[in-house]
């Protein structure tokens, strides 16, 4: 049977207040996919950015979907658009949690360490909505 892809991206601040609702919906939508579809395997796609990426990719790992990391450059580079610490860290344990990990800018013929950033977030957005 052909898997379900579902590409995820989203704003990296989400407001505390918004958080819970957020995570509910996000249940929501995934219990009724898996409900909708039972014999079919979902993928979810995120570049696990902060915010919604990773919400979503944190819930979608929670309710035991496959998580595929789809990154603008290699984990290293992108591990620089982080600013904090922490931030880094939770990237690192997803990205751990992550059944494959696609760098979209080898897919469009670049480089491993491809760092133009305008370029390699215009081949993530390509590759999430295909």
């Amino acid at each position: 049977m052909i898997p379900i892809f579902l590409g995820v991206t989203g704003h990296r601040s989400i407001s505390r207040s918004s958080i819970a609702s957020a995570r509910i919906s996000v249940r929501q939508e995934l219990d009724w996919l898996h409900q909708r579809y039972p014999f079919t395997q979902i993928i979810v796609l995120s570049a696990l950015a902060e915010g919604a990426d990773r919400l979503v990719a944190e819930i979608a790992l929670d309710c035991n979907f496959e998580v595929w990391a789809v990154l603008p450059t290699c984990a290293d580079e992108y591990l620089n658009d982080f600013s904090s610490g922490h931030s880094r860290n939770e990237f690192n344990r997803l990205l751990g949690e992550c059944s494959r990990i696609i760098n979209a800018s080898v897919l469009a013929g670049y480089g491993e360490g491809f760092n133009e950033r305008p370029k390699m977030y215009e081949h993530l957005a390509s590759q999430l909505c295909q």
